[in-house]
C-alpha cells in the first residue's frame, strides 16, 4: 500500500554528495514515507547553439538527468518507495514547489549549501522545509528543538506555534528523539506589548506557564531574555540539537522583521539542519 507521506528531495549535481537524500531516507525509513527524489534542468540560449536542435538537447539533458536521479537512489532498501522526477524549467523553485503541491508533499528536504535566495524558498515553499547541514547524520539521542513565541497569542501566531510543535512531535516521535522547546524573550517588545510577565523578572513562573500551556515538561522549556536569533541558536548549539524547528510568518510585519528572529536571519547565525514551518 503507498505511503500517505511523501518527502520531496531536491537534488544537485555540483554536489559531491547529496546529503538530503540520505537524511530523507533515514526518516522515511522510520516513518513510512515515500521519496520523489527531484531535479529541474535547463539549457539557456547559449548552450543550445551549440547543439543541432532545442528539441534533441532538451531529451538529451533530460535522459542524462533521470540515469543520474535513478543511480543515486539505487543504493536504498527495496522497502522504500523512491520515485524520480525530472523538469524542464528555468525557475527551479516554482518547479519544485508546483512539484510538491501536486504531489501533497509533507517536507521538502534539501542541502542547505544548494539554497540560493533563501526570503524566496521560505516565501513560496508550500510544505515545511528541511535545510540539511553539510555534516553526519544526526544521531537518534540528539533533541529535537522547537523555537516558539509563547509572548504573541493572536491567531497567527497561536497557529503558528501549534503548527510548529506538531510537525517538531513527529518528528521527535520518528526518531525517537526526546522534543525541547526553547523561548526566547525579548524583555523590551514584552514590555512595550503589556503581555502581563512583570517585566519578566519571574521566569520560572512564565516557564512552568508555558510549559503548561504546551502539555511538556518543564525541564525541557528553556526560556531566556535576549535577542530571539541569538538565544535559540546558542541553545540549539548548547543541546546539539539534532534538528531545530521554527515557523516563517509570511505575513510579518516590517517592525516584527526587524527586530524579532526571521528563519532567513537564523541561517547566518546557526549551522545545523534547520527544519521551517510556515
Amino acid at each position: 500500500m503507498a505511503s500517505c507521506l511523501t518527502y520531496l528531495v531536491i537534488m544537485d549535481p555540483n554536489l559531491p554528495q547529496q546529503i538530503a537524500l540520505s537524511r530523507a531516507a533515514a526518516l522515511a525509513s522510520r516513518s513510512g514515507a515515500s521519496l520523489l527524489v527531484f531535479n529541474c534542468y535547463y539549457l539557456d540560449k547559449q548552450a543550445l547553439l551549440h547543439t543541432h536542435s532545442r528539441h534533441a538537447a532538451k531529451y538529451e539533458a533530460g535522459h542524462q538527468l533521470d540515469a543520474w536521479l535513478q543511480d543515486q537512489t539505487k543504493s536504498f532498501p527495496n522497502k522504500l518507495e523512491i520515485k524520480c522526477e525530472s523538469f524542464w524549467n528555468e525557475d527551479s523553485l516554482l518547479a519544485a514547489c508546483h512539484s510538491a503541491e501536486h504531489h501533497s508533499a509533507c517536507m521538502i528536504f534539501m542541502d542547505r549549501s544548494s539554497l540560493e535566495n533563501p526570503k524566496r524558498w521560505l516565501q513560496h515553499a508550500p510544505c515545511p522545509l528541511y535545510l540539511v547541514a553539510d555534516n553526519v547524520i544526526p544521531k537518534a539521542a540528539k533533541p529535537v528543538l522547537a523555537a516558539i513565541d509563547p509572548t504573541r497569542e493572536d491567531d497567527l501566531h497561536t497557529a503558528l506555534n501549534h503548527s510548529v510543535l506538531a510537525t517538531a512531535s513527529n518528528l521527535a516521535e520518528d526518531t525517537g528523539s526526546e522534543l525541547n522547546l526553547v523561548c526566547a524573550l525579548d524583555e523590551q517588545e514584552a514590555i512595550a506589548a503589556h503581555l502581563g510577565f512583570e517585566y519578566l523578572e519571574n521566569l520560572n513562573a512564565v516557564q512552568q506557564e508555558v510549559a503548561q500551556r504546551f502539555a511538556i515538561d518543564p525541564a525541557r522549556v528553556h526560556l531566556q531574555i535576549g535577542r530571539p536569533c541569538k538565544v535559540i541558536a546558542e541553545w540549539a548549539e548548547h543541546l546539539t540539537a539534532s534538528v531545530l524547528v521554527m515557523g516563517n510568518n509570511k505575513e510579518r510585519s516590517l517592525t516584527s522583521t526587524l527586530v524579532g528572529c526571521t528563519a532567513e536571519q537564523l541561517l547566518d547565525r546557526y549551522s545545523g539542519d534547520l527544519l521551517v514551518v510556515n
